[in-house]
């Protein structure tokens, strides 16, 4: 996950698709504390994912992401991390700390992005460890 992460933060998108599997579901709902209005239950595919982050940046003109924790749970790789983010007119900056995701791969790629409020709430979906 480090390495997709470090060609996001690099621009290098066509690594972070190459890692994503063709037909990945991303589910960003599921992290409280955002107005998900905007935004699709679940986006497929590489295209998908695009439209996603297409929207979100739209309304940001500056965002920070800060990866804290990496946790290996077998299919799963949980990340813990915080962004900062500054509203693109309203210059509002915003901070969510220590939220989570839940990175799920097969067959070496990443099929599934699920978002969560905490570490606690990624922990309880993917369950005790094996």
């Amino acid at each position: 996950m480090q390495s997709v992460i470090a060609a996001h933060e690099r621009g290098d998108y066509a690594a972070v698709f190459a890692a994503y599997d063709p037909d990945i579901d991303w589910y960003p709902g599921q992290a409280r504390g955002a107005d998900w209005s905007d935004f699709e239950p679940v986006y497929h595919g590489h295209e998908g994912v695009r439209n996603f982050w297409r929207t979100w940046f739209e309304a940001w003109e500056a965002v920070d992401f800060q990866y804290r924790e990496f946790i290996d749970a077998g299919e799963h790789v949980v990340t813990i991390l915080s962004q900062r983010m500054r509203g693109r007119t309203s210059g509002v900056e915003l901070e969510w700390d220590s939220y989570a995701q839940v990175w799920t791969l097969r067959r070496g790629k990443v099929v599934r992005v699920q978002f969560f409020a905490n570490r606690e709430e990624a922990l309880e979906v993917i369950g005790p460890p094996e």
